[in-house]
């Protein structure tokens, strides 16, 4: 990630993972599995926010895309709904 041009989210996401990390040592380090399925369940948030933005981007451009491209040759045919 670019820190230039998200910096606010580059700082958010390196806290939760320094967080993540230190809960990943102690689950390890107490043999403990409540530390690990708390990160775990935050791995899985966050992988499903991030499939959401970039299906979300994803459909941008496909949108900003077809706006941009010359009309197609006989599309300027008219249909009228009756």
């Amino acid at each position: 990630m670019d820190h230039d041009q998200e910096k606010d989210l580059a700082d958010n996401l390196n806290e939760l993972y320094q967080y993540m990390m230190r809960r990943l040592t102690r689950g390890n380090f107490y043999n403990e599995k409540d530390p690990l399925n708390e990160v775990i369940r935050m791995l899985t948030e966050l992988k499903e926010a991030f499939d959401r933005a970039t299906e979300a981007n994803s459909l941008e451009l496909e949108t900003k895309k077809a706006k941009s491209e010359p009309q197609k040759k006989g599309s300027d045919k008219v249909s009228l709904a009756i």
